[in-house]
């Protein structure tokens, strides 16, 4: 959701679809979209890790555990997505203020959000699994 921020960088021309091409606009706009896809990498990768390291741990005999698992997980973020986007909730609201934020999270139960969270969780399974069948190689990085 940090690509809502684009916005504000305002890059048309007042009245007209063309873009600007303001050097500074565009400066921003590679710096957010690196930072959100550079850490969308390294976050699907950590999760990927996770499941392999769960599915040896647990010694799952069928794979969809592990899928299942990924699926909490992304679902679950989505739901989290939402309460901070919407509610403006935050995870240090849950030790500061619980009764609060109980009600804030109780509060939040409506149709529009559970479009967002399948929309959402869609998105970020199609992501995970694109992202999963790129491989790092580790030797590429030895001097």
């Amino acid at each position: 959701t940090d690509l809502v921020h684009l916005s504000w960088l305002r890059p048309y021309i007042p009245d007209s679809y063309a873009l600007l091409s303001a050097p500074n606009i565009w400066k921003d706009f590679y710096l957010l979209l690196a930072g959100v896809i550079g850490f969308l990498i390294v976050g699907y990768h950590s999760l990927k890790a996770f499941g392999d390291t769960l599915a040896i741990r647990f010694n799952f005999k069928k794979n969809y555990y592990v899928h299942l698992f990924y699926l909490f997980i992304c679902g679950i973020s989505s739901f989290g997505i939402y309460l901070g986007r919407f509610s403006r909730l935050h995870t240090v609201y849950l030790i500061t203020d619980p009764i609060e934020s109980i009600r804030a999270i109780i509060d939040a139960f409506e149709p529009n959000m559970y479009l967002f969270i399948l929309g959402f969780t869609i998105l970020q399974l199609i992501l995970f699994y694109a992202v999963s069948f790129i491989r790092l190689d580790n030797t590429s990085l030895k001097a």
